[in-house]
């Protein structure tokens, strides 16, 4: 039986370190450094642990201080891209929030509690499309792109994706949007994406 990912020690940790300087900075984003690298360093510990067998990681092939954790929501054995593809992707990004994750302690996959985080980009809720139902059909709609056209990680994450997988990821904020961020995506931002490799447009 496959054992479930429970980070809510640490994360109740975090939330009290976080409590206890409210009154600093009282705002959503308060200590968001911290409280993302201590999430990224919780996922290590459960790879480490080996308490849930479904998490893995990908070394990230530009600096391999780097790690991108992931889940295999649904596996294949079909083609993978190549660093020049251009691909169709569904997808939902989203932001950490240790409220929420404490709130749902036996959650085996957070980017099912999408409708409770901050969802800072996604185009899988055109034509009813629900990401969190594996069983869900696809919408009619994708969005085509350049592998190496997005943020520092989705290249090497969609490299190793066979076509038809659909991966829950875990990008730390080096590999994303860095100390800046971008638009509605405060800097020091780890990225949660439930996405699915639709298919390789240049074959």
């Amino acid at each position: 039986m496959i054992k479930k990912i429970y980070l809510l020690p640490l994360f109740l940790v975090v939330l009290s370190f976080v409590a206890c300087n409210e009154s600093e900075d009282p705002g959503k984003y308060a200590n968001w450094r911290e409280r993302n690298e201590a999430f990224i360093d919780s996922l290590q510990q459960v790879v480490d642990s080996k308490t849930d067998p479904e998490l893995k990681y990908l070394v990230y092939a530009r600096d391999k201080r780097y790690k991108i954790f992931y889940k295999k929501l649904v596996t294949t054995e079909n083609e993978k891209p190549k660093y020049t593809s251009t691909v169709s992707c569904y997808y939902r990004g989203m932001l950490i929030d240790e409220a929420v994750f404490n709130a749902n302690p036996t959650q085996k996959y957070y980017t099912k509690l999408y409708e409770q985080l901050t969802v800072f980009d996604q185009n899988t809720m055109k034509h009813g499309y629900d990401p969190t139902e594996l069983d869900s059909p696809f919408p009619t709609a994708v969005n085509s792109f350049y592998v190496v056209g997005g943020v520092a990680a989705w290249t090497d994450i969609l490299q190793n994706m066979n076509v038809g997988e659909r991966w829950e990821v875990y990008i730390p904020w080096q590999l994303a949007y860095g100390e800046s961020g971008s638009g509605s995506i405060p800097g020091y931002s780890t990225l949660m994406f439930d996405m699915i490799l639709y298919r390789i447009d240049d074959l």
